[in-house]
């Protein structure tokens, strides 16, 4: 088994082939008791919500059974959400966009 901080890892370059710049760790709010904790995706944009939904509950458990991943709960956290109570986050997440943006320019 992986670490819980390796495996946040895996998830994130899994999840930024749908949501190229969020930032997947442990949830700093999560209680160890829930299985040693839990993942949060920070930096979802505010108008991909359902979409980010429709994909962590639809094809994403489908992806991690496929690939024999263990699941992890993910916590979903907006952009506004980020923003206002993860400035630490929302720091990663801007420096992602930036280089995102830089690649794409590219």
């Amino acid at each position: 088994m992986k670490s819980l901080e390796a495996l946040a890892k895996h998830y994130q370059h899994m999840l930024r082939e749908q949501f190229p710049d969020i930032i997947v760790c442990l949830d700093p709010d999560a209680s160890d008791d829930f299985l040693g904790g839990m993942f949060g995706a920070f930096g979802i944009p505010d108008d991909k919500e359902e979409e980010y939904a429709r994909y962590i509950y639809g094809d994403f458990p489908a992806i991690l059974v496929k690939q024999g991943i263990e699941f992890v709960s993910i916590v979903m956290h907006l952009d506004s959400v980020t923003q206002r109570y993860y400035p630490a986050l929302w720091k990663r997440v801007s420096e992602a966009r930036r280089a995102v943006a830089v690649e794409e320019y590219v």
